[in-house]
């Protein structure tokens, strides 16, 4: 009889330990669950940080209310300035009011660019003189650049057109043209992190 017992108790140990195995393992797997999902909703919530951060930066722009298509203005925030797709210099922006992100050594600061698109040259609007009295449609480009914590990155760009006088050196060389217009802008298109037209 004690012989049994002694069997008994053994399985009784093995079933035990097995079990607190199992337990053991299914926590880990628990607590393992909850620490990625803390990690991925912090991370949507710096990609949505870094979102909103750019909305403001294209917001921000289309309110400055001066717009000038002079190159020299352009030229010391883009590589290029010339080309048709210049590329930003990282710094050299109009800060984005509101954004919460510090720079630091490793990150950029929020901050976004304007300038005239040379995909598209000024034209004269239909029932305006062209020879410069009448008026012309100018086209800009917002790029802006909004950061979130966690590295989170995000790049927005917003075309837009601006009427002002048809300028005729304007019209037939958009590259030499040195106009600042005033007028409220229109919104042509918007685009999201390189993606779309």
């Amino acid at each position: 009889m004690s012989r049994s017992n002694n069997g008994q108790r053994g399985i009784v140990l093995v079933s035990c330990l097995v079990l607190l195995l199992v337990v053991t393992v299914l926590a880990t797997a628990g607590s393992l669950q909850a620490a990625v999902s803390l990690l991925v909703t912090g991370n949507a919530q710096a990609q949505e940080a870094a979102y909103a951060a750019a909305e403001a930066g294209i917001e921000a722009a289309l309110l400055q209310g001066a717009y000038s298509v002079d190159p020299s203005d352009t030229a010391a925030r883009y590589d290029n300035a010339l080309s048709l797709r210049p590329s930003a210099r990282p710094g050299a922006g109009t800060p984005i009011p509101g954004c919460s992100v510090e720079p630091s050594a490793q990150a950029q600061p929020c901050e976004y660019f304007v300038r005239p698109d040379r995909r598209a040259d000024p034209y004269a609007l239909p029932g305006g003189d062209s020879l410069g009295a009448g008026l012309a449609a100018y086209h800009f480009l917002v790029e802006s650049h909004g950061r979130g914590a966690r590295g989170a990155v995000a790049v927005h760009e917003q075309g837009f057109f601006v009427i002002g006088p048809a300028v005729p050196e304007c019209l037939a060389d958009f590259s030499r043209c040195a106009l600042t217009l005033t007028n409220p802008p229109v919104r042509t298109w918007w685009r999201r992190d390189g993606a779309g037209p």
